[in-house]
């Protein structure tokens, strides 16, 4: 079985300034990785290699067997911190407008979670919360191979955390790959069948989250608050 993604002894300089350095990674589909790690570790940068908006300084990343380019972007949906929906649009103008970019887009799903909005309101005015669920749901609305997402529970409420995660839950196949970049691996937790923590632009340890705890004798969060923050939990 090719596997969904490969990431090579990937390099990416910004100046003299190291982003990531050294990063071996590959998943299989199936996977629901935590991307987990504090600020300026390397988690934007990592996504952005592979969504490919940037290209590596060295090494390679593949897709399902084909290197990053134009052409391995359709099998991957990203939903970056920024806001990426323009303010003027309505929320079935964004759903149309993704519909037009993207050929895999499901009109039908994403109509059908964001039914509780009110999908003449527009972009300006919606709420946090509710500008998130727009945009986690145009994300995995998508038939796609790979969904990355970036710190997407990041200053929502915890019932919307709570229900974003239940989409994503309902989205996911085993042909599928997931990866969350987040510095809060409490609020993605549960979600997770592997992890990969981040520091420095390195990967510190990375594995499969039951053989993780396991192995070490913690949870999860333990663990991470041991190798990213170098706090010894007793």
């Amino acid at each position: 079985m090719i596997a969904s993604l490969v990431m090579h002894d990937v390099y990416k300089m910004y100046g003299k300034k190291v982003a990531l350095e050294h990063i071996e990674l590959e998943l299989e589909s199936g996977m629901i990785m935590g991307l987990v790690g504090g600020s300026q570790s390397g988690k934007t940068t990592l996504l952005e290699l592979i969504m490919g908006l940037i290209k590596a300084d060295k090494g390679s990343i593949e897709i399902a067997g084909s290197p990053v380019s134009k052409l391995t972007k359709k099998d991957v949906a990203y939903l970056p911190k920024d806001n990426h929906l323009y303010a003027w649009m309505t929320i079935k103008e964004a759903i149309h407008f993704f519909k037009k970019v993207y050929k895999n887009f499901e009109t039908q799903k994403a109509e059908e979670l964001l039914k509780d909005l009110a999908l003449e309101r527009k972009i300006a005015t919606l709420s946090h919360d509710e500008l998130m669920l727009v945009k986690f749901a145009l994300t995995v609305s998508r038939n796609t191979k790979i969904y990355l997402f970036d710190e997407p529970f990041l200053g929502v409420t915890p019932l919307v955390q709570k229900q974003m995660g239940q989409w994503l839950i309902k989205n996911y196949t085993e042909d599928k790959t997931v990866i969350i970049a987040t510095s809060n691996l409490q609020t993605v937790e549960g979600l997770l069948n592997y992890v990969t923590f981040l520091k420095d632009g390195k990967i510190i340890l990375k594995g499969e989250t039951d053989l993780l705890i396991e192995d070490r004798g913690q949870s999860l969060y333990e663990i991470y608050k041991e190798v990213v923050s170098n706090v010894r939990v007793s």
